[in-house]
This record gives C-alpha cells, sequence and structure tokens, in this order.
C-alpha cells in the first residue's frame, strides 16, 4: 500500500469512527456536531441559500466532527460542497470538478500573488466585452469554483499541496474575528465562516446568489 492509499486509509477511518462517536453520543449532535442543548439543526432547517458560484469546503480530516468547526454550519445551510482532504471516496470526484473548470477555479487564501474578487470579475467582464465584438454568444460570466481551506494554518500548508496549481483569491477586507469558538493568533485572522462570509459580503453584489428559499 502505498503512502496516499495509507494517508486515505487513516482518513477515512477517522472520520468513520467519529461519526459513529457521534451518532452514539447523548451529548452531541450528530449533524451540526454542537453539543446537543446548542444544536443549530431546528434554526436553520427551513433555511437554504443557493450561491451560482461552486464553493468547495475543503475540509482537513481533524476538523470533522469538532463543535468548534464552523465551516459545517455553512454546508448546511448553502449548495456548498463538504470535502474532506484525502478521503479516498470524496475527494477524487472533487479533484476531476475543479479540473473541468480550472481556469475559474480559485482557492480562499491570502497568497502574495491572489486576486480579490472583484479583479476577478472586471477581468472576466473586459474579457466578455472584447469577445463581444467578434462573438455575440460570448456575453456569458463564467462560473467559479471557489476552494475554502478549513483548517489550522499549519494544516492548510499541508492541504494546499494536494490541489492542482490553482490561481488565489483574497477577502478585500478582513475585519477582527467576533466568534467566541476559535481563538486567533492575530487579529487580521478570523474563523473559516467568517472568512466565506466577508467574500460573499462582495459577491452578493455580483449576482453570486441565485435563491434564498425560506421553505
Amino acid at each position: 500500500m502505498s503512502n496516499q492509499d495509507k494517508y486515505g486509509f487513516n482518513v477515512a477511518r477517522f472520520v468513520n469512527i467519529k461519526q459513529s462517536e457521534l451518532e452514539e453520543s447523548d451529548r452531541f449532535c450528530p449533524d451540526c456536531w454542537h453539543v446537543l442543548e446548542c444544536c443549530l439543526c431546528q434554526s436553520i432547517q427551513n433555511v437554504y441559500i443557493h450561491f451560482r458560484n461552486n464553493i468547495y469546503i475543503y475540509m482537513h480530516h481533524r476538523e470533522y466532527g469538532r463543535g468548534s468547526n464552523t465551516a459545517k454550519f455553512f454546508s448546511m445551510v448553502t449548495n456548498a460542497k463538504l470535502v474532506i482532504c484525502g478521503h479516498p471516496d470524496q475527494e477524487p470526484a472533487f479533484l476531476n470538478e475543479i479540473q473541468q473548470n480550472i481556469d475559474n477555479t480559485f482557492i480562499l487564501y491570502p497568497h502574495q500573488n491572489s486576486f480579490t474578487y472583484s479583479e476577478i470579475v472586471e477581468a472576466a467582464n473586459a474579457s466578455i466585452k472584447e469577445g463581444e465584438m467578434n462573438d455575440s454568444t460570448t456575453n456569458i460570466t463564467p462560473s467559479y469554483n471557489i476552494v475554502v481551506l478549513d483548517g489550522t494554518w499549519t494544516q492548510v500548508k499541508r492541504m494546499g499541496k494536494r490541489l492542482p496549481e490553482l490561481k488565489y483569491i483574497r477577502l478585500e477586507k478582513v475585519k477582527e474575528t467576533i466568534s467566541r469558538m476559535r481563538k486567533q493568533s492575530s487579529k487580521d485572522r478570523v474563523t473559516t465562516y467568517e472568512a466565506i462570509a466577508l467574500l460573499l459580503e462582495v459577491c452578493t453584489f455580483a449576482n453570486e446568489i441565485v435563491e434564498i428559499s425560506l421553505i
């Protein structure tokens, strides 16, 4: 068995054990992972937000099942896809999906060569206008894949190495975290949920949200 296969086996085993523990627990919710006294499921069961672009939450397996994880909540109320890094039943399909639209796939990470969402949209609009001069069928705004790395800063650096070479997207502004669930090492760092929310503040003005349903 290769090191890659061993890693995948260990990831899947960890997730299966963690899920079994949650399902058998009389203290934690197996769906939102919070203690039952703070379970979110009932309060969000009638809320669903659909985004035009594809958002992938690429989660380190050590985050799976943690009540302090904030990305899980986001995946419960939106069409964002939760993918466990290294999981043999999830990662291959995820990598194949982003490969199909790799030119429009971005990792949410403050890389030195990253772009803001506004810059990406402006570049796309400029390309569309140029295309309109030659072909009237090209005036369709492209859809994007946005990969959100979910883990500690040390973990996400390693997770990024499992992905193909992609472009980076960064937040246009960063607010000091207001979450009490995870302690941050500096004021310019926020939880995964807050990072996605800050990104979508900009995306909303770019017609990112297709539908909000209160079922």
